[in-house]
């Protein structure tokens, strides 16, 4: 699968504010789309990415899709630090369209934190087993901290 195709994809949903769909779109365990995303785009950087796609999809979406893609492609290559890393960037890009948007963006909300979260820990053994500074759980901890402050505030 291609960028566009899942960009196209994540703009179906977002102008039908349906957030189920979204975030399946936005998981990083969802099998189906994850396996073609990554198989279409193997070496891939985000240098790369950013030259192809960077505005030519609505902001924040190019980097939400690029950042996706790139941990996705982490993953699947088990570095997981560098795929905790770009899962934050998702999610801090997610973060600036949340502010805008009413309840209906809470269930991908909550998939992209879990797995943040989850990417976090298992980054964080990686670091951990190569007797490096474990930061990634704290990083994350900020992150879901400013994502349950702007659920807080909001009218």
């Amino acid at each position: 699968m291609k960028l566009e195709n899942l960009a196209h994809h994540i703009n179906l949903c977002v102008k039908a504010n349906n957030g189920i769909k979204l975030a399946s779109w936005l998981s990083t365990n969802e099998p189906d789309h994850v396996d073609a995303l990554r198989k279409a785009n193997i070496g891939s950087t985000r240098d790369s990415l950013s030259k192809k796609y960077m505005n030519k999809f609505a902001s924040p979406w190019d980097e939400i899709c690029i950042a996706h893609l790139l941990a996705v492609i982490a993953i699947s290559e088990n570095r997981m630090e560098d795929a905790y890393k770009e899962q934050a960037s998702m999610v801090n890009a997610f973060l600036r369209f949340f502010g805008v948007q009413t309840n209906w963006v809470l269930t991908p909300l909550w998939v992209v934190l879990t797995e943040l979260r989850q990417l976090a820990h298992d980054g964080d053994v990686e670091l951990y087993n190569q007797q490096k500074l474990t930061t990634c759980c704290e990083d994350a901890a900020r992150i879901c901290n400013k994502a349950f402050t702007m659920c807080v505030t909001d009218r």
